[in-house]
């Protein structure tokens, strides 16, 4: 194994939206994401602030869904697709424009590795991939956490 420092931190540190960011227009956001608002949510084009604020936060976290889709078993695209959309009820199905780039992301990082079975590609978690999910959901926690407590404290106290 290289000693290649895992990006993990910097990637999420990059895509997690910041609190202030949760409540701007999304199409701020999206040039960072690389996904657009329409992959995501298929709404009647007349998305409410609350709409913006849940785009951005499922585009923010969906490269880890993925990751941790993938380390609990090795499949393709597709599926990956229909696992997000049972698991949220049907609520959010992201789009394969928005699942193959991450995807392509995971391979370059070398998080994933893929493979061509029965004509459709696999993908499977690495050793590499495992440890940078490790950090990916320390970090992630951090920051819900950290998220969370600042929300209490704006709207259970006096800040200003």
């Amino acid at each position: 194994m290289n000693n290649r420092r895992l990006p993990a931190d910097k990637f999420l540190s990059t895509r997690f939206p910041s609190p202030q960011s949760l409540y701007v227009k999304s199409s701020l956001y999206v040039s960072r994401a690389d996904i657009s608002c329409s992959d995501i949510y298929q709404g009647t084009g007349r998305e409410s602030m609350e709409d913006y604020m849940d785009n951005d936060i499922r585009r923010a976290f969906l490269k880890y869904i993925v990751l941790t889709v993938i380390s609990k078993k090795s499949t393709h695209g597709y599926e990956i697709i229909k696992i997000i959309e049972t698991c949220s009820k049907g609520k959010w199905k992201p789009s394969t424009g928005s699942i193959y780039p991450i995807l392509d992301y995971l391979v370059s990082e070398r998080f994933i590795q893929s493979e061509e079975i029965d004509r459709k590609k696999v993908y499977k978690i690495t050793p590499e991939g495992s440890l940078a999910l490790e950090e990916m959901t320390q970090k992630k926690d951090e920051l819900l956490n950290g998220i969370a407590m600042l929300i209490d404290n704006i709207t259970e106290s006096d800040c200003t």
